[in-house]
């Protein structure tokens, strides 16, 4: 039997050990980190994302995990003018809804899915070398648990350790992009925000995305330029956080009651690409396929839906027998029609937004004078990306 070894058990690896695990395939996953536990991420699922979710069956699992139905963004401009754009009719109307959960929970849904589906789970596993035996095989070398360091031997190797991927920079397929940005995100309490809506807050140099989660809490998300190559000179990714924060004047009004609930995290670069996505015996989904500035929340739904055009190809090669860069470079090809438009956008509105100021802002008035242009690029920012194209119908899959 074809072994399958997934470095990285994010939403894209889990997912797609998920499926081939179904499928009877012998699949390994190997995740640097124990679970639960927390990512920088804002915790934002696209519309695409959620009816992936569906597609897998996990749907109801995140829901039940609390996540909270989002149906609309609050974009407030520079001049602390807002625009509400909603993305559904609400109610009981949730076909094009997106949902809010931290990636805590979502994570931790999505890699116990792949383990009850009877895929193999080490945690803690931290991947170093991954390199071509004279057999023809993939070995994945690293420390388990942080004290042995071991081998696994696959006849597949996925990376799906997102950005940075161990696997893509090995393999050489890793590049850097434009424009890279800082990440920092923070839990907070007794910040006031509205159920079901996400805000996004602009500036020139900044931009910050909130959303509310269950219990009362919020997700920040702060993304700032990086043109200077290096963090500011002894602050703390909290005193960072800070000193961009009160320069939103929606925002800053109502740190007076907020607190942290959970630690503060820093991120970045935050913007690679990788010219590759699949060799022989060797493919790359989720992040580590490339990743843009994550304004746009884009980034789960893109790994879930690489997750499931992965697993159509892999358990087509499995059955033929036949793991050659040709016939897994079909799914390079499937990535490139399914997923190429939607990102196109996003990579296109990551380079508006980082114009510079003296570029922007007047952009940012023309949005205020027609607020028509600011809605229609919020709803095409949030519902973009290609639906799933139905259930997976490879006969090793099944229906």
């Amino acid at each position: 039997m074809i072994r399958v070894v997934v470095v990285g058990g994010g939403p894209a690896g889990s997912t797609l050990a998920y499926y081939l695990a179904r499928a009877g395939l012998d699949v390994r996953v190997l995740e640097r980190s124990r679970f639960p536990r927390d990512k920088v991420c804002g915790g934002f699922i696209n519309p695409c994302g959620v009816r992936c979710l569906a597609q897998a069956g996990l749907l109801d699992a995140v829901l039940s995990a609390g996540a909270q139905w989002v149906h609309g963004a609050s974009v407030v401009l520079p001049s602390g003018r807002s625009t509400s754009v909603a993305f559904d009719a609400g109610g009981e109307d949730r076909r094009n809804g997106a949902l809010s959960l931290s990636r805590r929970l979502l994570d931790s849904i999505c890699l116990d899915a792949a383990r009850a589906a009877g895929a193999a789970v080490d945690e803690g596993f931290r991947v170093t070398a991954v390199e071509r035996t004279r057999h023809g095989r993939w070995r994945v070398t690293g420390w388990d648990g942080g004290s042995e360091r071991r081998s696994v031997d696959a006849d597949l190797l996925v990376g799906a350790d997102g950005v940075g991927s161990v696997v893509a920079r090995r393999l050489g397929w890793l590049r850097p992009s434009w424009p890279g940005r800082m990440g920092i995100t923070a839990g907070i309490e007794g910040f006031p925000v509205a159920p079901e809506v996400i805000e996004m807050h602009l500036r020139p140099e900044a931009y910050c995305g909130i959303a509310s989660q269950a219990g009362g809490a919020a997700h920040l998300g702060l993304a700032f330029s990086f043109r200077h190559g290096a963090w500011p000179a002894g602050r703390t990714p909290a005193q960072v956080l800070d000193a961009y924060l009160v320069r939103f004047p929606g925002i800053a009004p109502r740190l007076r009651t907020a607190r942290l609930r959970e630690p503060v995290r820093a991120f970045g670069p935050m913007s690679v690409r990788s010219h590759r996505r699949a060799g022989d015996g060797v493919l790359l989904v989720g992040d580590a396929a490339g990743f843009l500035d994550p304004m746009t929340g884009h980034g789960i739904g893109c790994a879930l839906q690489s997750a499931a055009l992965a697993a159509e190809v892999i358990a087509a090669a499995a059955q033929a027998g036949d793991l050659s860069a040709a016939r897994l470079g079909t799914y390079d090809g499937a990535y490139r029609r399914r997923l190429g438009p939607a990102i196109g956008f996003y990579a296109w509105l990551q380079r508006l937004l980082a114009l510079p100021a003296a570029v922007l802002l007047p952009a940012a008035r023309l949005f205020e004078a027609h607020p028509v242009l600011l809605e229609w690029l919020v709803r095409k920012s949030v519902s973009n990306g290609t639906a799933p194209h139905g259930p997976l119908t490879t006969p090793l899959l099944g229906t």
